[in-house]
């Protein structure tokens, strides 16, 4: 038999406490992530990890120590786990990406200004590409 709460809580003030912790316990492995790579390079983005060892070291202690302050106010809350499917993350991710890369079709930049001659015929085809590419991987999320 389960213990009772040490609090008893309605479902409303549970559900804001936990969804509080668990996006500061998402961003704290994220952080954790970051700390233990060195970065990643590609062709537009560059993720540099500039971070000193003394700095790193400091940063995963503060991490450890929140971690255990989190497990015991789970605990003592009984508040629950939750799990985020890293296929419906993807899709996500591709669905805001399909509209962002949509917006760099020639039609829509007019909006900066003046879209050079030729541009148009260079530029639609390399999203168009892209954008099926990203179909396709938000399409392999979806099967099973």
């Amino acid at each position: 038999m389960e213990k009772n709460p040490l609090f008893k809580m309605s479902e409303s003030l549970r559900r804001g406490i936990e969804t509080t912790l668990v996006f500061l316990d998402e961003n704290l492995c994220e952080f954790e992530k970051l700390i233990k790579s060195n970065g990643i390079k590609s062709e537009f983005y560059v993720e540099k990890n500039n971070l000193s060892f003394e700095q790193r070291k400091k940063i995963l202690f503060e991490i450890e120590k929140i971690k255990k302050t989190l497990k015991e106010l789970k605990h003592t809350l009984k508040l629950s786990k939750t799990v985020s499917e890293i296929e419906k993350t993807i899709w996500a991710h591709c669905s805001g990406l399909w509209e962002a890369l949509v917006e760099i079709e020639s039609r829509y930049l007019k909006r900066y200004g003046e879209v050079p001659l030729g541009l148009p015929d260079y530029l639609d085809p390399k999203i168009a590409e892209i954008v099926k590419s990203i179909k396709r991987i938000s399409d392999i999320t979806c099967r099973k």
